[in-house]
């Protein structure tokens, strides 16, 4: 067998942004012929399980997608739902970039926390529009009227998160370091994704409601 030289570390803060560094360091050395540099212990299971959480996430879109699809008798409204799941995205990963937290298992838990939640408020939104749409009102009517209407219940929602969740993401307590990024990631999250439900998923639904051929019978 090969011979092997261990050497083992507590690690202060993110494990796989600091794996990203040393990698970036050991790229100027040169190994002699037949030596290697691996990446072992807890980083290569965090891997293990963000490659998990990848598929996780993605069968949760794909089996949200077809309820929906079944519920609102349309193969193009739930698309408009699901776009608030990457611009939720776009709020957590700037959050974590702000709060320079890397990548974690902590962190893939809030991203699937926030494809609920997400995809909550804008099926409440077009639900309530699909409604007023059925009771005679135009499109555009009732986009707005549900806007005004679920304002304050989305907000709330939102807003109750949040503020529950500041108190975890501030923490300097032991032990807080592992639910920061959780925290940090739904906070982030929650504020882009309630502002694209609320302003996105009107404007989309609206230029969409003419082009849905593709509506079941």
């Amino acid at each position: 067998g090969q011979r092997e030289v261990t050497l083992v570390s507590e690690v202060e803060g993110s494990i796989p942004a600091l794996v990203s560094r040393l990698k970036k360091r050991f790229r100027s050395i040169r190994l002699p012929k037949g030596y290697s540099i691996d990446f072992t212990g807890q980083y290569k299971s965090l891997m293990r399980t963000a490659m998990d959480m990848v598929f996780v996430v993605l069968g949760a879109i794909a089996l949200i997608y077809l309820i929906m699809a079944m519920q609102f008798r349309s193969l193009l409204q739930p698309l408009v739902i699901l776009i608030t799941i990457p611009l939720s995205m776009v709020g957590a990963f700037t959050a974590l970039f702000i709060s320079r937290h890397g990548l974690d298992v902590s962190v893939g838990m809030g991203i699937v926390t926030l494809v609920g939640i997400s995809v909550n408020n804008a099926i409440v939104l077009l639900d309530y529009s699909n409604r007023r749409v059925a009771d005679g009102e135009t499109v555009m009517e009732a986009l707005l009227s549900a806007a005004s209407v679920r304002l304050r219940p989305i907000l709330m929602t939102a807003l109750t998160t949040i503020f529950a969740l500041i108190p975890t993401a501030v923490s300097t307590t032991i032990g807080s370091n592992i639910f920061q990024p959780f925290a940090v990631t739904v906070i982030g999250g929650l504020v882009s994704g309630t502002i694209s439900t609320l302003i996105v998923v009107p404007v989309l639904a609206t230029f969409l409601s003419k082009a849905d051929v593709l509506k079941f019978q």
